[in-house]
């Protein structure tokens, strides 16, 4: 009976650094973009847009319930200006300026949420079911 006395070593270690390595094989459906670790959740509540800026991710969003708007775990100082049916909240985020809309008409149940940075409008990730897909 022999004994192997290593330091730290697991036996797969030992006996993979006895064999030639094999080179890695590039997978062609490997997935390509960013990182998305730091998105938030849609919900009834929240509403998020995941936005690339440059070379910048940030993931907004906007708590209906308390009125804040978040940048990748950092609320935002909004600026509001009201009109009728429209609320307007402006932000700037590294340079660039961003007005989120809400829309709320008497003849509607939900606002409309619309949000633009830079004159672009940014689409929300779908926050909940429709009336016919809950059924």
């Amino acid at each position: 009976m022999s004994i192997i006395f290593t330091v730290g070593k697991k036996a797969s270690e030992i006996v993979s650094s006895t064999s030639s390595p094999l080179p890695k094989v590039q997978r062609a459906h490997a997935r390509l973009g960013k990182n998305l670790s730091m998105s938030y959740e849609p919900s009834e509540n929240v509403i998020v847009w995941n936005v690339n800026l440059g070379s910048d991710h940030f993931s907004l969003a906007y708590c209906k319930d308390t009125h804040t708007f978040w940048n990748n775990d950092e609320q935002i100082q909004l600026h509001k200006t009201s009109k009728e049916d429209i609320q307007e909240y402006t932000f700037s985020i590294m340079n660039h300026k961003g007005v989120l809309s809400i829309l709320t008409n008497v003849n509607q149940n939900t606002p409309i949420y619309k949000l633009c940075i830079d004159g672009n409008e940014i689409r929300c990730l779908r926050s909940e079911l429709s009336i016919s897909e809950k059924k």
